[in-house]
């Protein structure tokens, strides 16, 4: 019992230490996992990669890319009518509704600057933004949500399930789950967290308490010291667990 006081005036003071220095601006940018330098934008809806940035950042995470539409990736037959590769095409008439290129300038016809993007046949994306069907769409603002990995052999934005063309939403936006308020750490809460002090006279929500540290971690999470937060908090739960 005493441990999981100790443990949790610690993490408190702590909290409260590093959580004052919060708002002082770094004289430097932190850079996380899978972070490249020199990016345009953090890849989130109010400020998506433009297209280098999204070459740069082929890590498999979900991003939204923004660039003009400007052509799409044909295949290619050989004279047998067997196919034989693919290659961009920039001018009208397209045949393919399974992708679309995108890229900085709505005059773009080098290819190693435009963007694939892969956009399921048979899907809302499909259906609203292919060139086959919808050669009008050749120019447009484009912004749109996917993974960042390789397609077609080159950097590529697949996976792609919600958008935004000429202001109208488009599919639906992936995103992770909200947190519950009632366990935002995703702990184990089928034994109630609860300290008995001073022979039942007083009773210790350890629950409430690391409910409220959650809320001062999220303050921290740009810096490290957040996740040992976590770490520590998720021992203090389960050393009350045992007791």
């Amino acid at each position: 019992m005493k441990k999981i006081l100790n443990a949790l005036f610690l993490t408190l003071l702590a909290v409260f230490t590093f959580s004052s220095c919060s708002d002082v601006p770094a004289p430097y940018d932190i850079l996380g996992e899978g972070d490249v330098p020199g990016l345009t934008g953090d890849g989130t809806k109010e400020n998506p990669y433009n297209i280098e940035a999204a070459q740069q950042k082929q890590d498999g995470s979900i991003a939204w890319v923004q660039g003009y539409i400007v052509g799409a990736i044909e295949n290619v037959y050989d004279d047998k009518g067997e196919f034989a590769g693919n290659k961009a095409s920039f001018t009208a008439p397209f045949t393919i509704t399974s992708n679309v290129l995108i890229a900085e300038s709505p005059d773009e016809t080098n290819e190693s600057k435009c963007l694939p993007v892969k956009i399921k046949n048979g899907s809302e994306l499909s259906t609203a933004l292919n060139l086959k069907d919808h050669p009008e769409n050749k120019g447009g603002v484009l912004l749109i949500q996917g993974e960042l990995s390789a397609g077609f052999g080159k950097a590529a934005l697949i996976n792609t399930t919600a958008a935004v063309f000429n202001n109208k939403e488009i599919g639906e936006e992936q995103g992770g789950e909200d947190l519950d308020p009632d366990n935002p750490l995703g702990l184990d809460t089928s034994v109630a967290p609860l300290v008995d002090l001073s022979n039942n006279l007083m009773m210790f929500n350890i629950r409430q308490i690391i409910q409220k540290l959650v809320g001062l971690i999220r303050l921290l999470k740009e810096i490290e010291f957040g996740k040992v937060l976590f770490m520590i908090l998720k021992n203090i739960w389960q050393l009350q667990l045992m007791e």
